[in-house]
């Protein structure tokens, strides 16, 4: 990714990882700083990384490449596929590194990739462009949430997320969940910057018509309705 994202081997970004209720009220928030690619995860073995992700890698890379260079792109609804499992790897990786009682996307939910590359049941991914006003080149946030169904107490474990992350000009937003009958994210508060690729439905085309700045990121994702299902 350094070879194709401007200014990818410099400088720092920063990370934040937020628990929050269902109501957007923040329990914990951390944030550190990072060296741009430069993060080592311990999770796969030699053969997985040179195998199958590897081929997932060289499956996106057509379709990538030319939003890293912020070049206008038609995703068919297999490119979709492709694009989503990509970011389903990554999410997934970026996930391990984070203390093992903070991870709340299951086992079971990588042991299902693993085997087919299953994206998770749940699983709802968007693209989005960035401005690269803020954090570059790279950007990562995680939220954490407790969701709560038909008026129920607040469950005593996190069971659902919501990740945000930047390549260069290209923006991930990735939700789910570990209910049996969850919510399915309505988005059209902050539709006009996002396009959604999975479950897709059509021909996606990126970039969409609003341009994320600085703070988009962020502020997308706080806008998620996370109380607020269809």
């Amino acid at each position: 990714m350094c070879e194709h994202v401007e200014g990818g081997e410099d400088g720092s970004i920063g990370k934040s990882r937020v628990l929050a209720s269902d109501t957007g009220k923040i329990k914990q928030l951390e944030k550190w700083p990072e060296v741009p690619f430069g993060q080592e995860i311990s999770g796969p073995c030699k053969l997985c990384n040179e195998s199958w992700m590897e081929g997932l890698e060289d499956e996106a890379r057509p379709f990538l490449i030319p939003m890293l260079h912020n070049e206008p792109v038609a995703l068919k609804p297999e490119a979709q596929r492709t694009v989503a499992r990509w970011a389903t790897l990554k999410l997934f990786i970026a996930h391990l590194a984070h203390r093992r009682e903070q991870q709340n996307i299951s086992s079971d939910r990588y042991r299902l990739f693993y085997a087919d590359l299953s994206l998770p049941r749940a699983a709802q991914v968007w693209l989005g462009r960035y401005s690269g006003a803020g954090s570059w080149p790279t950007d990562y946030n995680f939220r954490e949430l407790f969701v709560t169904l038909n008026g129920g107490e607040e469950p005593e474990r996190s069971n659902a997320y919501l990740a945000g992350f930047t390549i260069g000009y290209l923006a991930f937003f990735y939700w789910g969940h570990e209910l049996d009958r969850g919510p399915v994210a309505d988005i059209s508060a902050v539709s006009p910057y996002v396009t959604q690729i999975w479950p897709a439905t059509g021909v996606a085309s990126w970039p969409p018509p609003a341009l994320l700045d600085g703070d988009g990121l962020r502020l997308v994702m706080e806008r998620f309705p996370i109380n607020g299902w269809v």
